[in-house]
């Protein structure tokens, strides 16, 4: 058996996602063991059910998730240093990044010049139901925040404020990414 075939998952997924370390602990022979096709098909088969119930996450989205991190991380050492105005535009654009990410998932037509309202708006949409109204409503005030400091606004917020929304982006990707 051509075992490059059956190396085709690491050019697809990362090590990290466990159906590919499970897949390939079974089609990879060892010292101890053979290699186990039955194994290796029950992963797959397990995989897709759970794939096809939610109940695992989708891989593109947690990989999202991590970019957004580090993206907020770098918002959050600006807030410290006293940037306000730089911390509040790469909060945002992490937001809206993530945020047209899961839309994407969900079969929404995001184009490169939609911003974070309407984006709001289509997740919030009944049929999609991605966000609720609470939280359409505070990602709003955050997407004000943004746009002020990006558009050279009046940037009247205070540092608990910038470090709160801050907070409040990280939690609401988490939860959207993650909870895909």
């Amino acid at each position: 058996m051509d075992h490059k075939l059956l190396e085709s998952p690491r050019q697809v997924v990362n090590l990290s996602n466990r159906f590919v370390r499970e897949f390939e602990r079974w089609v990879t022979p060892n010292a101890n063991r053979d290699l186990n096709i039955g194994g290796a098909l029950g992963v797959l088969k397990s995989a897709r059910v759970e794939y096809s119930l939610g109940l695992a996450v989708e891989y593109h989205l947690s990989v999202s998730a991590a970019v957004f991190d580090g993206i907020l991380d770098e918002a959050e050492y600006l807030v410290s240093k006293g940037y306000l105005r730089a911390a509040a535009v790469l909060m945002g654009a992490a937001l809206e990044e993530g945020l047209k990410t899961r839309a994407r998932t969900e079969g929404i037509e995001v184009g490169p010049r939609d911003t974070l309202s309407p984006i709001i708006i289509k997740l919030k949409a009944p049929d999609v139901n991605v966000l609720n109204e609470f939280a359409a409503k505070r990602l709003e005030s955050l997407a004000k925040m943004r746009n002020d400091a990006a558009h050279g606004g009046y940037l009247n917020y205070q540092l608990d404020e910038v470090s709160g929304a801050l907070r409040e982006v990280r939690a609401t990707l988490e939860q959207t990414l993650q909870h895909g």
